[in-house]
C-alpha cells in the first residue's frame, strides 16, 4: 500500500509543483476525515492546497476523541498519531507526535480517560500557497525524511508492535491496548482529499485536480 504511493511520489511532486502556481486564494475551508488502519505500520496520507493568507490547522482525534469541524463526535480509545507534513517538492516541512500548546497554536488537546494521556497531535503552521501531503501513522511509525519517498521507520514491518502491548497491532507506548481508529481534520485550506493510493498514474490526476482546480473536490465540508 505505502511501497504504491512512494513509487508514484515523483509524479505526484512534478505535478503538484507545477500546479501549485494556480492556487486561486479561495476563502478557507475545514474538511475532516476518519476511517481505520488495518495493518500497525499504516500510512494515510491526503492532500490540501494552502492559500498562504491563513495558519492552517492539522489536528487528530484519534486518541482521546473529541469533536471534529464537521460535528462528527469521535470516541476516544483510537491508536497513538503521528503527523508528517510534506510540500509539493516532498520535502518535509514538519513533524509531531505528541500536541503542545506551542506546536498547536496555544489550543491544548483533550486527555484520555484511559490511559490519562494527552497524546493525539496537532502542527498549526502558517504556509506558502501551493500544494502539500500530510500523512497520519501510528507511534512511533515516523518519517524516515528528509524527503516523503523516503518512507517511514516501520515500512515493511507490519508487526513492529508484536510483544509490546496485548493485541500486539495497535496501542500506545504506555502499554494500553487501543483501537485501529484515527480521526483526523486539515482546517483553514483551499481544498483537501483523502487519498486512497491509488496507482501512480491516479495519484497524478488527483494532484492535477486540486492544485489546477484549487480543491474543487470538498470532502465533509463544514456547514
Amino acid at each position: 500500500m505505502k511501497s504504491l504511493f512512494r513509487r508514484g511520489f515523483a509524479a505526484l511532486a512534478a505535478v503538484a509543483a507545477l500546479g501549485a502556481t494556480a492556487v486561486s486564494h479561495a476563502a478557507p475551508t475545514n474538511f475532516s476525515f476518519d476511517g481505520s488502519f488495518t495493518q500497525s505500520n499504516d500510512v494515510q496520507t491526503f492532500t490540501f492546497t494552502a492559500n498562504g493568507s491563513s495558519s492552517v490547522r492539522l489536528i487528530t482525534y484519534s486518541y482521546a476523541g473529541g469533536t471534529q469541524s464537521n460535528g462528527n463526535v469521535v470516541a476516544a480509545g483510537g491508536f497513538d498519531p503521528i503527523l508528517a507534513l510534506f510540500d509539493a517538492t516532498g520535502q518535509r516541512v514538519g513533524e509531531n507526535d505528541d500536541a503542545t500548546s506551542s506546536s498547536c497554536g496555544g489550543f491544548s488537546v483533550p486527555t484520555d480517560a484511559v490511559s490519562g494521556r494527552a497524546w493525539d497531535t496537532c502542527l498549526d503552521l502558517t504556509l506558502s500557497a501551493g500544494v502539500y501531503t500530510v500523512s497520519v501513522m501510528q507511534f512511533d511509525n515516523f518519517s524516515v525524511g528528509p524527503k516523503l519517498s523516503n518512507g517511514f521507520r516501520h515500512d515493511g514491518n507490519p508487526n513492529f508492535l508484536v510483544g509490546q502491548c496485548a493485541n500486539g497491532v495497535f496501542c500506545d507506548n504506555a502499554g494500553f491496548s487501543r483501537t485501529s481508529l484515527w480521526a483526523f481534520d486539515i482546517l483553514n485550506v483551499e481544498g483537501a482529499q483523502q487519498n486512497d493510493v491509488p496507482e501512480p498514474g491516479s495519484l497524478a490526476l488527483a494532484a492535477i485536480a486540486l492544485a489546477g482546480l484549487g480543491g474543487a473536490r470538498r470532502l465533509r465540508r463544514k456547514a
